[in-house]
């Protein structure tokens, strides 16, 4: 039992440890219908003929009783894998493939999971896809396709292979973001879409990318005010820079006295390191109404800022730096 989650045996569990190996001959554990189930051999020296299955495990158990995630934050849905590894420990070869079915959060399905891995020759191969099913056809709505170089022996001294090109591209296509509503601390009931390609290449040492991110028709809570924001964003990427070239935060249309904060700005990085952030933002903004109350009973009144001269931050390993000039807008 590792925290709330627990395995139990089925059947008898037969296994033999003999020089550098060892023999999997019978083993069987058992989790609320879901079963785990390793074969064959493994050896630390030696030829590999391992193989381990995961079949029919609920990722709410794994979520929630494993990781110790929040029922709002947890992920339902069904896990299969299959691991198999030959080759021997100087030099693996390993295919994995695994599969998340009917995959839900808050009880809404949003689709299933299905990833390929192999590797042989100190080279990774991933191909991963989020699949939603429209007209009772699936179609690949985000994707992660591309090599890695890496060195996977058992005794390797160096696992990445730095002078090896990386090569991964990310794709979305009207990916649904409530699949991300569980993820990120502070906001509920996350929706909207992402499109965009993105693509990931060089050695460790100089990773470059480019592409372009969008996300539109998009709306979240704000759990620490408990209203309801529209959010509308272009992100490009280029080299050792990500551009904010167009954010658009706003309040409900209907709102009293609501508006909209735009922003734009660039991230500075090395292999994704943070180096510098310049970031300007203009407009208004309701932070507060009647239902920020539900969210904390202290907080009550109808309040808006705007900026009357656009708000600066800059940080670099130097020093940050946070310019705002706020009005509290009459009426509000």
């Amino acid at each position: 039992k590792y925290y709330e989650f627990d395995l139990h045996n089925s059947g008898d569990i037969k296994f033999s440890y003999s020089e550098d190996k060892i023999n999997f001959d019978s083993l069987r554990l058992v989790h609320n219908g879901g079963k785990l189930d390793i074969g064959g051999q493994l050896s630390f020296t030696g030829n590999e003929d391992l193989t381990l299955k995961l079949s029919n495990f609920k990722l709410k158990d794994l979520s929630s009783k494993l990781l110790g995630l929040s029922s709002e934050r947890s992920f339902d849905g069904e896990l299969n894998l299959d691991f198999v590894m030959t080759g021997t420990a100087a030099n693996p070869v390993i295919n994995l493939n695994y599969s998340i079915d009917s995959i839900k959060a808050q009880n809404i399905y949003l689709g299933s999971l299905e990833s390929e891995i192999q590797y042989s020759d100190k080279l990774l191969n991933v191909d991963l896809n989020f699949l939603e099913a429209k007209n009772n056809q699936s179609r690949s709505s985000l994707g992660l396709k591309g090599t890695f170089p890496i060195d996977l022996a058992f005794y390797s001294e160096e696992r990445l292979i730095k002078n090896k090109t990386v090569d991964m591209t990310l794709v979305a296509d009207n990916f649904d973001l409530r699949f991300a509503t569980g993820l990120i601390p502070g906001i509920r009931n996350l929706n909207g879409l992402m499109n965009g390609n993105i693509n990931f290449n060089g050695t460790y040492d100089d990773l470059k990318n480019g592409g372009e991110l969008t996300i539109g028709n998009s709306s979240l809570v704000l759990a620490a005010n408990n209203l309801t924001y529209l959010l509308d964003a272009k992100i490009n990427f280029e080299n050792n820079k990500i551009l904010i070239s167009d954010l658009h935060l706003k309040n409900e249309p209907d709102i009293k006295d609501g508006g909209t904060m735009t922003a734009r700005g660039e991230i500075v990085h090395q292999n994704f390191k943070i180096e510098s952030i310049s970031l300007n933002a203009s407009g208004a903004l309701k932070l507060l109404d009647k239902r920020s109350r539900a969210a904390d009973p202290s907080l009550f009144g109808d309040i808006t800022v705007r900026t009357r001269n656009e708000i600066v931050f800059t940080s670099s390993e130097a020093r940050s730096y946070l310019k705002a000039d706020l009005i509290l807008a009459r009426g509000a």
